[in-house]
C-alpha cells in the first residue's frame, strides 16, 4: 500500500505482486499508448551465421516450436515448468503470466504466423521509436538490425 506505481513487465510482474501482495494490480502496456516495438529476441553474431547458419536455422525453428506448443497447451507448458527453478512463480501465477505473454507472440501485422514471424513493418516502427528517443544514432535499414532469412519454418 506505500507504492503508486512501478515500472516492470506487467505480464510478468502484475500477476506475481497481485499474489504476493492481496492487492488488485492495473497495468498500463507501453503498446496501449502507442509504444509497441520489439524487446526480447534471438541474437547471435555475424560470425555464427557465417560458420554455420544451419545452427541459427534450427534455434529459429526450435523457439518457434516450443512458444507454439506452450500457446496451443498453456496448462501443459505450466506443468513442464513446475519445480523447475526456486524463482518460477507458483502453478496458478504462471498460468497468468504465460496467458498475459500469449497476447505478445504476434503483432496486427504477424497475427496468424508462428511465433517468432517478424514484420518489416514492426522493425521499422521499433527502429523508428528508439530513433526518436534518442536510444540509437539513426534509424538505418531493417536488414542492419533483423535477418529475414531465419524466419521459423515450422
Amino acid at each position: 500500500g506505500k507504492v503508486d506505481a512501478l515500472v516492470g513487465f506487467a505480464h510478468d510482474q502484475s500477476p506475481i505482486i497481485a499474489a504476493e501482495s492481496g492487492k488488485s494490480m492495473a497495468s498500463i502496456s507501453y503498446a496501449d499508448v502507442g509504444l509497441n516495438f520489439f524487446s526480447n529476441g534471438l541474437i547471435t553474431s555475424t560470425a555464427q551465421i557465417a560458420a554455420d547458419p544451419r545452427v541459427v536455422q534450427a534455434m529459429t525453428d526450435a523457439t518457434s516450436a516450443s512458444f507454439t506448443a506452450a500457446r496451443d497447451d498453456p496448462q501443459g507448458a505450466v506443468a513442464s515448468m513446475a519445480g523447475r527453478d526456486p524463482q518460477i512463480a507458483d502453478s496458478p501465477v504462471l498460468l497468468e503470466q504465460w496467458q498475459s505473454t500469449i497476447d505478445l507472440l504476434s503483432t496486427d501485422n504477424s497475427n496468424g504466423k508462428v511465433p517468432g514471424t517478424n514484420a518489416e513493418e514492426d522493425w521499422i516502427n521499433s527502429i523508428t521509436v528508439l530513433a526518436d528517443a534518442g536510444i540509437i544514432d539513426t534509424g538505418g535499414a531493417v536488414e542492419n538490425y533483423y535477418d529475414a532469412s531465419f524466419r521459423p519454418s515450422t
